[in-house]
């Protein structure tokens, strides 16, 4: 299981910035180990995603990849 993830991305306002990922509690979902927790983090801004619900291979209606 990743413990961190490290990627150098340039935004136009402050050049190239480090960002970091740090997932965590991880739990059991069909046989794999999936992340309810990410936190991002850089010196621009930080974040943090709670998941309450996570669901693998669900039927998606196709409508929802039509241009308009």
């Amino acid at each position: 299981m990743p413990l961190r993830t490290v990627i150098k991305a340039t935004v136009p306002q402050f050049g190239e910035v480090e960002q970091n990922a740090d997932p965590s509690d991880f739990r059991d979902l069909d046989g794999v180990k999936v992340p309810y927790k990410l936190q991002i983090q850089s010196s621009v801004q930080g974040l943090t995603m709670t998941f309450t619900k996570i669901e693998q291979n669900v039927t998606v209606d196709e409508k929802l990849f039509v241009k308009q």
